[in-house]
């Protein structure tokens, strides 16, 4: 019986250790959990902190990106007006020389019809006398 007892009291200390082991893994279990959460956590924030970050980045893209926009738009704005400025003087100044060159080619042919009716007079004045003395 001794040898029975000695059997059961080595079972028995063996059952005590597996109890202790079994305490040791779920405490180690646990603090790995507890680990593994941590750094789930933080990756979790890393993971948050740049989000914000590629928000506040893109809404500052956004902005720069609206201003250059408008002052693209006035500077092109400007250039336009400017162009039509120019063009509407260049337009009034061609206009202004269509009228003249107008005028003097109105004048040009007023002369020229002058010149004419005044060649046909003198024709007339000197070939009459000598038509009414062949007519005659």
């Amino acid at each position: 019986m001794k040898k029975e007892n000695g059997k059961l009291g080595a079972l028995m200390s063996q059952m005590k250790d597996v109890g202790k082991d079994y305490e040791d893994m779920i405490k180690a279990r646990d603090q790995s959990k507890k680990q593994l959460e941590d750094r789930f956590k933080d990756v979790f924030n890393k993971i948050e902190e740049n989000k914000q970050f590629t928000v506040a980045e893109g809404n500052h893209v956004m902005e720069t990106l609206t201003g250059f926009q408008k002052k693209f738009e006035n500077k092109l704005d400007s250039a336009r007006d400017a162009i039509r400025q120019e063009m509407g003087d260049e337009r009034k100044l061609m206009d202004d020389n269509v009228l003249q060159v107008n005028k003097k080619l109105d004048e040009l042919d007023k002369g020229l019809a002058d010149e004419k009716q005044e060649r046909i007079r003198k024709t007339e004045e000197n070939l009459g006398p000598i038509r009414r003395d062949i007519d005659s």
